[in-house]
C-alpha cells in the first residue's frame, strides 16, 4: 500500500470510489470530506511543490491514488506499454463524433463569449454561472463518452469490470449533457444564437445516442452522489 496516503484509506468515513463517477468539480461536490481523491490531492502537493502540471504528474498520482485503495490502472498500464485499447476511424461511435463537435463549438462558444475559468481560489457561485457550467462540462464530457466507449473494448483488464465503468462513465457524461443543456437554455437569446442552437442540437443527439448505447446509464447508482451513505 502507498505510504503516501495509507492513513487516509484506514479512515471508515471514507466513500470508497466515490471519485470514480463524479464530475470533478470539488467546488460543488457535497461530499469532498469523505473523498480520497479530495484529501490526497491537497497532500500530493504540499508534497510535490503545487499542482499536477503534467501528464506525468496526473498519472504518477492517479497510480498512487490506486495503489492506496488497493485498485489497479490496467489503462494506463495499456497505454505506457504501447497496447491500443481501442481503434478511432471507422469504428468511432456516433456518439463520438457528436461529442468532438460539441467540444469544438463549444470551445468556440466560451472564446466569442470572452469566458475565463474561475480562479480556484474564487469564492465559487451558487449555483454557477451559465458560462461556467458549459465550460466546467463541454471537455469533461467528451472525455467521459472516451471513456465509456474504451470500456466496451475487449482488449484490458477484467470484462464485467470495465462494462460497470462503461456504464457509470456514460451517467456522468449524461449527467454533463444534462446541466450543460439547461445552461445553455438560460443564455438563448444572447448571441452567438446560431451556435446556442447548434450546440443545443448537437447534446440532444448525443443524448439520444448515450441512451441507446448505455441503456442502463441512468439507472446506475453512484454511492454518496445518488443515494446517501452512512
Amino acid at each position: 500500500m502507498s505510504s503516501l496516503f495509507a492513513d487516509m484509506v484506514a479512515d471508515p468515513g471514507l466513500l470508497p470510489g466515490v471519485y470514480s463517477y463524479c464530475d470533478q468539480w470539488c467546488s460543488y461536490c457535497p461530499v469532498t470530506a469523505r473523498c480520497l481523491v479530495y484529501r490526497a490531492r491537497a497532500r500530493w502537493e504540499e508534497r510535490h511543490g503545487g499542482p499536477r502540471e503534467t501528464i506525468e504528474d496526473a498519472v504518477a498520482f492517479t497510480r498512487e491514488v490506486a495503489r492506496a485503495a488497493g485498485g489497479r490502472t490496467p489503462e494506463l498500464d495499456a497505454l505506457e506499454s504501447g497496447q491500443a485499447v481501442r481503434k478511432a476511424g471507422a469504428r468511432q461511435d456516433l456518439a463520438e463524433r457528436l461529442v468532438t463537435q460539441y467540444a469544438f463549438l463549444a470551445s468556440m462558444f466560451l472564446q466569442r463569449s470572452g469566458w475565463r475559468p474561475p480562479s480556484e481560489s474564487a469564492v465559487p457561485s451558487t449555483p454557477p454561472a451559465p458560462l461556467d457550467v458549459v465550460g466546467w462540462y463541454h471537455l469533461q464530457i467528451a472525455a467521459k463518452v472516451g471513456r465509456a466507449f474504451d470500456g466496451l473494448s475487449p482488449a484490458v483488464g477484467n470484462l464485467d469490470e470495465r462494462r460497470a465503468d462503461a456504464v457509470g462513465s456514460a451517467k456522468v457524461a449524461l449527467i454533463g449533457i444534462e446541466r450543460s443543456r439547461r445552461a445553455l437554455e438560460l443564455l438563448e437569446g444572447q448571441s452567438p444564437q446560431d451556435i446556442i442552437e447548434a450546440m443545443l442540437h448537437l447534446l440532444e443527439l448525443l443524448n439520444r445516442r448515450l441512451t441507446k448505447r448505455f441503456p442502463g446509464a441512468r439507472a446506475f447508482v453512484r454511492p454518496g452522489l445518488d443515494c446517501p451513505v452512512a
